[in-house]
């Protein structure tokens, strides 16, 4: 019964580590994406007015 629970217990973790894993990677592509689209729109901003003129 202890063992039952033990391994319950470590699936347990190993689910919760594998999610905060993909979690973390989640943030970090978030956070790539706003610098992207911060730099592209700081970029393409002055060359809007320049195609429509």
């Amino acid at each position: 019964m202890l063992l039952v629970e033990y391994i319950r217990m470590t699936e347990y973790n190993t689910q919760q580590s594998q999610l905060s894993k993909v979690l973390h990677t989640i943030k970090q592509c978030i956070v790539l994406n706003k610098i992207l689209v911060s730099t592209t729109t700081t970029t393409t901003k002055p060359l809007i007015p320049n195609k429509l003129g």
